[in-house]
């Protein structure tokens, strides 16, 4: 029962990690639109890829993502409680491939 209880545990902490990753996805797509929009406005050149990624980075999902924060529920924590490297996941964060794998590990 107590390894049951556990491994649920772990499921949602799993959960919690994979979402602030499809959030921040969502930032990067949202900062895609946002930042164009707002650049066209002031007459700025379109931005550059990393610009956008910069503009997502600064965003809440990204902040805790990157955090050195180590106490509960924070992203390191998360991480450490089901056996995920959170550097293995900042080094990979703005990649297409990050969430398939973290899918993968999952099923």
């Amino acid at each position: 029962m107590i390894t049951e209880n556990a491994d649920k545990c772990r499921a949602l902490l799993f959960s919690v990690v994979r979402q602030a990753l499809l959030d921040h996805r969502a930032a990067i797509r949202a900062s895609q639109h946002e930042l164009p929009e707002y650049r066209r406005s002031k007459k700025l050149p379109h931005p550059t890829r990393s610009e956008i990624l910069a503009h997502a980075l600064q965003k809440e999902p990204a902040l805790w993502i990157r955090s050195a924060e180590r106490g509960e529920m924070s992203f390191e924590w998360c991480c450490e409680q089901v056996g995920i490297d959170p550097d293995w996941i900042r080094l990979r964060m703005n990649s297409n491939e990050l969430l398939g794998r973290l899918s993968d590990v999952c099923k």
